[in-house]
């Protein structure tokens, strides 16, 4: 019997020029953000910027800890701040980049597998996909148009019976 390949594929795969000019300004802002990420230990530095339908944007950045499983993702970072302060205005699109201070990172980096159960939260909290922006600091720069992509087969709340 054959075993089914699932394949995710890239919904945009395209360069700096390509991009909308808000897409510009969400991955401009997360570059920028990326000055107040604390990545003492492993010296990976991960931004991740949202930006709301009112066009308002909220940074999120990685704070590491010696204890490194106390240490907050990007993405986790900047939607608890969205939870606490916006959480009326739908989220529109996240912009997540990283740094490395002793390599170069050529390649999109994608949100951890915890992450990307986070977002599909928070997609389902509001109805509605998050438009997905990713790039390192230079390079091919892929979009999707949710979590699912990334995520096709998340663990849901009616699993436990919420």
């Amino acid at each position: 019997m054959a075993e089914k390949i699932i394949k995710t594929v890239y919904e945009e795969f395209l360069t700096d020029d390509e991009l909308l000019h808000e897409d510009k300004v969400l991955l401009a802002k997360a570059r920028k953000a990326l000055n107040t990420s604390y990545a003492p230990y492993s010296h990976f530095q991960v931004s991740c910027t949202l930006l709301l339908e009112d066009n308002s944007i909220i940074e999120g950045t990685n704070q590491e800890n010696a204890v490194l499983s106390l240490g907050l993702c990007a993405e986790q970072n900047a939607l608890s701040t969205y939870a606490s302060y916006h959480r009326e205005i739908p989220i529109v699109s996240m912009a997540i980049t990283a740094h490395h201070n002793s390599k170069i990172l050529d390649a999109p980096v994608s949100p951890c597998g915890a992450c990307r159960e986070v977002i599909r939260e928070f997609e389902d909290r509001q109805g509605n996909p998050i438009r997905m922006i990713l790039q390192a600091m230079t390079g091919p720069v892929w979009i999707f148009n949710g979590i699912e992509s990334l995520l096709p087969f998340p663990f849901k709340r009616d699993q436990i019976g919420a």
